[in-house]
């Protein structure tokens, strides 16, 4: 996106988010495109440093990024055993096709471009006062005195909306394993409550993904020093470090300074009976609140 030539993308995904009934573009190369009754959907995928390059801090604030699901692995990483076989999921492309054969058909446009008058549903929902509520939970961790970091308030302002987008298309799918039920779906207080767990998860991603986007350098070195040194006990020389993470020595003196700095290290006097200056030694503070990086 952030290319030269993809100029114009970010605001016409954003405008193609809210399904506007009708948008045209004239160009040199295509011409006349006239898009009716859109609705996109994107999947991607990228890594952080990926991400940190491609992004900027407009893309918080715009609400460019607020209208994605943020998606980071999760914290508490376990080895998995590889399966032995692999399986279709073929419970689940069934519903779909259950539902895709119970949706009426979209219009085809005729010859010249005009379409039929498409169906409208109107959803019967039982959630406005949970919604609500989820709401103003929302505004009020993103008020002014709120310690809430800036770039997530546009990601808050839009959560119950992501669940209420969840929310339908759960009863979608209920409604579609339904014989001789409902002639349209109906989102219950049920599918509300779970479209809530989920992008409560997706909240949490968000404060994951900003981290690790925001991690430098420096950071990550000092993270590295923290656990090498929780690794070895709870204190090293700094030859010892710097020679384990194979890093210049003056860098690792400056993370070990800026870790005293904070109160996380402390320096300590090293029992030395050999000749010259003896060794510099650092220990950890609090041992048990360091946790291993990957």
């Amino acid at each position: 996106m952030g290319r030269d030539y993809m100029a114009g993308l970010k605001e016409l995904i954003m405008t193609l988010y809210d399904c506007p009934p009708y948008m045209d573009s004239n160009t040199n190369n295509k011409g006349l495109v006239v898009i009716r009754d859109a609705a996109l959907s994107i999947l991607g995928a990228a890594t952080p440093a990926e991400l940190s390059t491609a992004l900027s801090s407009s893309d918080w604030f715009n609400g460019n990024l607020a209208r994605f699901g943020l998606l980071t692995p999760e914290p508490d990483y376990k080895e998995r055993t590889a399966p032995k076989d692999s399986q279709t999921p073929t419970d689940l492309a069934t519903r779909l096709r259950r539902l895709h054969e119970r949706l009426p058909e979209p219009p085809l446009p005729d010859a010249l471009g005009e379409k039929k008058t498409s169906e409208a549903w109107s959803l019967s929902a039982d959630i406005w006062i949970a919604c609500h509520a989820y709401e103003q939970a929302l505004r009020a961790m993103t008020a002014p005195s709120s310690s809430l970091d800036d770039r997530l308030r546009a990601v808050y302002g839009r959560l119950h909306v992501q669940a209420i987008k969840v929310a339908t298309l759960l009863a979608a799918m209920d409604w579609a394993d339904e014989d001789g039920g409902l002639p349209h779906p109906k989102v219950t207080g049920a599918h509300w409550y779970r479209a809530q767990q989920i992008v409560e998860d997706w909240r949490a991603s968000a404060h994951r993904l900003l981290a690790d986007l925001g991690e430098n350098e420096e950071g990550r070195l000092e993270n590295r020093v923290l656990s090498l040194l929780k690794a070895c006990g709870g204190s090293a020389t700094v030859r010892d470090l710097y020679r384990t993470l194979r890093a210049p020595r003056k860098t690792v003196l400056e993370s070990l300074k800026a870790l005293e700095d904070d109160g996380r290290v402390i320096r300590v006097q090293n029992a030395y009976s050999g000749r010259g200056r003896p060794p510099e030694k650092y220990e950890l503070i609090d041992a048990d609140s360091v946790t291993a990086a990957p």
